[in-house]
Parts: C-alpha cells; sequence; structure tokens
C-alpha cells in the first residue's frame, strides 16, 4: 500500500493539502501557493495508492450497484491540523478505494451543510469545516453519499420505427421526460434515501390502433441503506409505488403498480465486489428478476457486470472543474402505464407493457457538483403487451438517445 508524501507540519494551519502526483510532495492551498482550488495536479497514482490528505481520506465512488473498494489505511496524519483547522479523525482505520485525480477541490455553493463521508468506521459525516461544506469534484465525486438533495432530469428519443405482428400498421415512437429529485439523508445506523419522481412519454403511432398521446408516471422511491463504507458488507432495501395513467379516464386500480429490489454486497477485496439481490417488477406481466452481479473498479477503469444494466465505463482524465467518462452500456428495460386503447371500433381501459433491450454509447462530464452526459444508441427485442383484448405488436430495431443532467 502506497502512501504518497510526508505530512505536513502543524504549522500550516489553516490550508489543507490537495493530492499529488506521485513524483511531488503534498502543498498546502494559502494565498501563497502555486497551486490553488483551481489548478490542482491531475496526475494519477498506482492503483492501490492513497492521496495525501489529511483528515480527510474519504471513501470514493464506488461504481453501480456497489460501494468503495474495500481496504484499511490508518490515518498517518494523526494529531496534525485538518480542514479549517480541526484536527482530522486520527487513527482510525479507514476503508478505501483506488483513487483517480481531481478536476477540482473547492465548495459547493448550492449546499449549506456537508455533503460526504470521511470513510471513518461509522460512516459519520466531517464536520467542522464552517457554513460552507466542501465536496470531492472530479472523476469520483462525494462519496459514498451526498447527503442533501440532488436532481437529475433526462431527456430520451426513440424515433418511429415499423409495427409488426399485429393488425395496426405504420409505425409508433416517443420522445421521453424523466425528473428526480433525490433526498438523501444520515440516520443511526442507516441511510434514507427518499426519491420523487416524474415522468412523461409522447407516443406517435401507430395506425388502426389508437393509443393516448402522451402517458405519466408518478412514483415515489424509498430506500434504506447500512452504510457502504462501514465494513466489507451492506444491505439495501428498495420499495417504489407508483401511478402510470394517461389520464384520459379516473386512474383505476390498474394504475397501481408497486416495485422492490432488495441486496446483500460483499467487498471480495480492493477491486472486486459481489452485489447478490433480486427485484419484483409490476407490469402487465409480473417479473421477478435478478439484481446485482460483479463490479471491478480500479484508477481507469469501472466494470459493472451486473443486471439490469451492465456498464464498462474508462476514465478519460480531469481538467480544471471536469472528469470525464467514456463508457458502454446495455439495460434491460420495461415500462407500464394503465391507458384507454380503441381497437376494431372498440375502446377500453388497458394495461400496457413496452419491453426493450438496450445498448449506449455515451460520455459524461462530472464536476462533482453537477454532471451531464449523452449516449445514443440500439434499441431491440422491442414488444408492446396488453393486457386485456386489444392485440399486441412488435416495433422494429432502431435508434436511441439521450441526454442528462445531475445538479
Amino acid at each position: 500500500m502506497l502512501v504518497q508524501g510526508t505530512p505536513p507540519s502543524s504549522a500550516l494551519t489553516p490550508g489543507y493539502p490537495l493530492p499529488a502526483p506521485a513524483n511531488l510532495q503534498p502543498e498546502v492551498v494559502d494565498g501563497t501557493s502555486s497551486w490553488n482550488a483551481f489548478s490542482p495536479p491531475n496526475a494519477p497514482i498506482p492503483p492501490g495508492g492513497v492521496q495525501a490528505m489529511p483528515g480527510l481520506n474519504a471513501p470514493l465512488n464506488g461504481p453501480l450497484l456497489g460501494a468503495p473498494n474495500a481496504g484499511v489505511y490508518t490515518n498517518p496524519y494523526a494529531g496534525t491540523p485538518g480542514i479549517g483547522g480541526v484536527p482530522p479523525v486520527g487513527g482510525l482505520q479507514q476503508t478505501f478505494q483506488p483513487v483517480t485525480p481531481y478536476g477540482q477541490f473547492g465548495q459547493d455553493p448550492f449546499l449549506s451543510q456537508q455533503q460526504f463521508s470521511p470513510g471513518n468506521t461509522i460512516g459519520q459525516p466531517f464536520t467542522g469545516a464552517g457554513p460552507q461544506g466542501f465536496t470531492l469534484p472530479g472523476a469520483n465525486g462525494p462519496t459514498p453519499y451526498r447527503f442533501g438533495w440532488q436532481q437529475r432530469l433526462r431527456l430520451q428519443w426513440l424515433p418511429d420505427e415499423d409495427v409488426t405482428d399485429t393488425a395496426a400498421t405504420g409505425n409508433f415512437g416517443w420522445f421521453g421526460v424523466d425528473y428526480e429529485l433525490q433526498w438523501t439523508q444520515q440516520m443511526p445506523g442507516w441511510i434514507f434515501i427518499s426519491v420523487p419522481q416524474f415522468g412523461f412519454r409522447a407516443w406517435d403511432g401507430p395506425r388502426g390502433l389508437s393509443l393516448p398521446n402522451g402517458v405519466y408516471h408518478f412514483g415515489y422511491e424509498l430506500r434504506m441503506e447500512t452504510p457502504r463504507n462501514a465494513g466489507p458488507t451492506s444491505f439495501m432495501l428498495s420499495v417504489t409505488p407508483s401511478v402510470n395513467t394517461d389520464f384520459q379516464r379516473s386512474p383505476t386500480s390498474g394504475a397501481w403498480f408497486l416495485d422492490g429490489r432488495g441486496a446483500v454486497q460483499f467487498q471480495l477485496d480492493q477491486y472486486w465486489q459481489l452485489v447478490l439481490g433480486a427485484q419484483y417488477w409490476d407490469r402487465v406481466n409480473d417479473r421477478i428478476l435478478p439484481y446485482g452481479g460483479l463490479v471491478y473498479t480500479d484508477d481507469f477503469w469501472k466494470w459493472e457486470l451486473t443486471f439490469p444494466e451492465a456498464r464498462a465505463s474508462l476514465f478519460l482524465g480531469s481538467e480544471y472543474m471536469w472528469a470525464k467518462w467514456l463508457y458502454v452500456r446495455a439495460e434491460y428495460h420495461v415500462e407500464a402505464y394503465e391507458v384507454e386503447a380503441s381497437f376494431g371500433g372498440t375502446t377500453r381501459g388497458e394495461q400496457i407493457e413496452l419491453e426493450d433491450w438496450r445498448v449506449l454509447l455515451g460520455l459524461k462530464m462530472d464536476t462533482g457538483y453537477y454532471d451531464w452526459f449523452f449516449e445514443g444508441g440500439w434499441v431491440f427485442g422491442r414488444e408492446v403487451d396488453f393486457k386485456g383484448a386489444t392485440p399486441d405488436f412488435n416495433i422494429g430495431t432502431g435508434f436511441i438517445g439521450q441526454l442528462g443532467f445531475r445538479f
């Protein structure tokens, strides 16, 4: 295990060190330093290395389903000043993962309290740095949890493709909007996450089978987790009730859906994690599916060999505020609604389910305060099923494009 640099002198208060490349010593950010919050070094350290940051040796982002990579690191700077002159968490054994360089080190102007956990054995958030919370922008961002509010917005476009295997004709496609407002807070022994959700789909087609022009999703995910930086094993349980309807008529019980998932994660070593879980999707055809898989993380790669979404990400480096990721991902996707459908002169209330598989190539830019991505790819295996007498149909393989923001 590598520890870079030498401990700074206690006379350096109130400065704090920035992560340094392997061939340099840590420097202190103050009024005369040649390095500052807007020009940190950006050379990576070897896998398994630890950046010298007294009082702030935080575990960084784990991947899609996982926690930070496990390792044990005793803070060598016990007793030296931390951020704002506050002594660091001295002598505690802290979990960590191999780290990637940061794009910037500074304050989040949008939050008034601390927004990351320093990775001590009890997973308590760092306090005492003043009214503005510090964040760790860059390749990994503030982690393993960003406390407080987060917003996510995603736009998607699936252009019209041929309708097949049905009495209907023509094409079918849609434009979609998804919005989430996530709240994360710490509770004794748990992390509580609540996520109100809104979604909209503007449908186009097909002919011969009349569907609504638009459908809506109103959901509320409630999730409880054991702190993912408190040991080699963590647990997660989530439930998401939702109402999915076209509002053509008053929603009935057919518009109510209830999804759930649970998982346990095992940190196998510094690089590998195992996630074992299951999930229930309430759709026209209800599904009980596996949830999890294997995850590998080092300084430049994240391999998430997981279901229902798998992803391989390559870290391209940090410059100024931005950390850049190139990734490819595959996803199994199903959504369902209660709608008013007309076919053969008969109009009826129906439950409709849209199922597909997606493979996309994307680029993500991350500052820690916010991030954005765009991706494009192919959607195939597209089936539309109804619960009642309305005939099912398939949709041809086609393009899918998505653009998303987190702030």
